[in-house]
């Protein structure tokens, strides 16, 4: 599959890769591509320029009646190819009393034709007959036919019906994750990404890059102490001075931003790429938005928690040496709200409650 920078280039080079295949001739039939489709040889972009232009136009003669008429035949070919296929594919779905070869009923998971809408595509930023066409799996929920051939399917809470031509059973063990295509996962300073630990782990971090340079990020990690994704609010973390934990209140001190609960590490695909989604989107109240909670469910993964209870926060902290080695320390959580900067936020509290 092209990069996506890859992919907005392609556009540059095709035209001279059309141009090569269709005027070269091919070894099996001794003519062109364009030969076999036109009846005639194609002009180069030399011949174009020493062929002197006509004044007044020409009649036809026979050869470019005929050239005219071995093009037609060519197009009925190319509609009767279509034709021909759209039965190969009913015949392989439907038997010969019209009804289908898979028995499918309530319940089973299948996979349907459903094309990229236009928004889906401009995301990507692809044409839509370059982006997957069949979703899944979704719910057969009600057969509509006597003889099972459409079905009423629900995908992603919405319904869709469908004939069995379009269907095809569910087999994969894990869930396809649809939105790569539809998202740009490019890593941006100032954006945030969910981040793992290690390759095999399930929970994931919420940070905001500080700085990307060649293929290393530097970002700082937040933490929220909810369990519910939906209603957890996140906030940035920070060292508690000379120990190895990190709280989620930030230290009253004049070099504060020395104290962010900072991490840097390689985002190459090569080396083991720990970022699972780039541009994860955070509102103003620091949830994180709807559509980015439904993509890290999708792919199986869950949030690490700071609070005390049920909290599963520590970090594989990993950053950069001055020669270019990449060191690792483990952090945990501080669970304890009376070390150094916090004596401020205790005692208000305690005149509060007075």
């Amino acid at each position: 599959m092209m990069t996506k920078q890859q992919y907005e280039n392609f556009h540059l080079h095709l035209p001279l890769i059309a141009a090569a295949w269709n005027s070269l001739p091919s070894a099996t039939t001794g003519i062109s591509p364009f030969e076999a489709e036109h009846g005639m040889k194609a002009r180069s972009i030399a011949d174009s320029l020493v062929e002197n232009p006509t004044t007044e136009g020409m009649e036809a003669s026979a050869d470019d009646l005929a050239t005219i008429a071995t093009s037609a035949r060519a197009f009925h070919k190319i509609a009767a190819q279509s034709m021909a296929l759209a039965k190969v594919l009913s015949a392989e779905k439907l038997n010969s009393k019209g009804k289908s070869k898979h028995l499918y009923k309530v319940g089973d998971k299948v996979t349907f034709y459903r094309p990229p809408s236009e928004k889906e595509a401009k995301t990507a930023g692809r044409k839509a007959k370059h982006i997957m066409q069949h979703r899944g799996p979704a719910v057969i929920t009600h057969e509509l036919s006597p003889n099972h051939t459409t079905f009423r399917l629900k995908y992603k809470g919405r319904t869709y019906e469908r004939n069995v031509i379009n269907m095809t059973p569910y087999n994969s063990d894990e869930t396809p994750h649809l939105y790569e295509l539809t998202l740009d996962q490019t890593v941006t300073a100032g954006s945030f990404i969910a981040a793992l630990d290690d390759d095999e782990d399930k929970l994931y971090h919420i940070a905001e890059v500080i700085s990307v340079i060649n293929e290393q990020i530097k970002v700082h990690y937040w933490g929220t102490t909810t369990n519910n994704i939906a209603q957890a609010k996140w906030g940035p973390l920070w060292f508690v001075q000379g120990t190895n934990k990190v709280s989620r209140i930030k230290p009253k001190t004049t070099n504060a931003d020395k104290l962010k609960c900072t991490g840097t590490f390689s985002i190459s695909n090569d080396k083991g790429n720990l970022v699972v989604l780039a541009n994860v989107g955070i509102t103003s109240g620091g949830k994180v938005n709807a559509k980015c909670r439904d993509i890290l469910k999708e792919k199986g993964y869950t949030h690490h928690k700071t609070g005390v209870h049920n909290k599963t926060w520590q970090l594989k902290r990993r950053w950069l040496t001055p020669k270019g080695k990449t060191k690792c320390q483990t952090l945990m959580m501080r669970t304890k709200r009376t070390h150094n900067s916090d004596m401020t936020t205790v005692a208000k509290r305690k005149r509060k409650r007075k």
